[in-house]
């Protein structure tokens, strides 16, 4: 059973889900404690933003202002292509 190994049988409580949603959402929260600022969240949020279940996202300052956000099925969606490959090809357009 994952996770036994990790915890004192004591401490371990298995997750459980009633429902689908349940279960990604257990996940999700999950691989946001364990993947935080690894960048590889990227892949779930562009999965997500395919079937419509990503809401606007908000970059905020420390301050709290809105420096950028994220729509819905934006354009945006997609990773800048690496800076060493532009300088390997210059006249390739950007994405």
């Amino acid at each position: 059973m994952p996770g036994t190994n990790r915890f004192s049988p004591a401490n371990y409580t298995p997750l459980t889900a009633a429902t689908t949603d349940q279960a990604i959402n257990a996940v999700l929260d999950e691989r946001r404690r364990e993947l935080a600022f690894k960048g590889i969240r990227w892949s779930d949020m562009k999965r997500f933003d395919k079937e419509g279940r990503m809401p606007v996202i908000n970059r905020l300052s420390s301050t709290g202002t809105i420096l950028a956000t994220l729509n819905p099925h934006d354009k945006n969606y997609t990773l800048q292509i690496p800076l060493m490959v532009q300088s390997f090809n210059p006249s390739m357009p950007l994405n």
